[in-house]
């Protein structure tokens, strides 16, 4: 049973990367003191953020106007 503030967690299939990334990935994560696989869930989540971020600026300022093209 888990309790609702638990994340459930699962192992992805198969992800694809560079091997050259992955050795990097995994140098930043022994700097950082921390598990190969909790680092890159929080890079992804802080790409995640920024991405977010950025569709949230391309997007233009709700006016309250209808734009009509004739």
């Amino acid at each position: 049973m888990t309790l609702m503030n638990e994340k459930v967690l699962r192992k992805p299939h198969n992800v694809k990367i560079n091997p050259d990334v992955l050795r990097e990935a995994h140098i930043e994560a022994l700097r950082s003191k921390k598990k190969l696989g909790k680092w890159l869930e929080e890079a992804i989540e802080e790409e995640i953020e920024r991405e977010q971020k950025n569709l949230k600026q391309k997007r233009p300022a709700a006016t309250g106007l209808s734009e009509v093209i004739i």
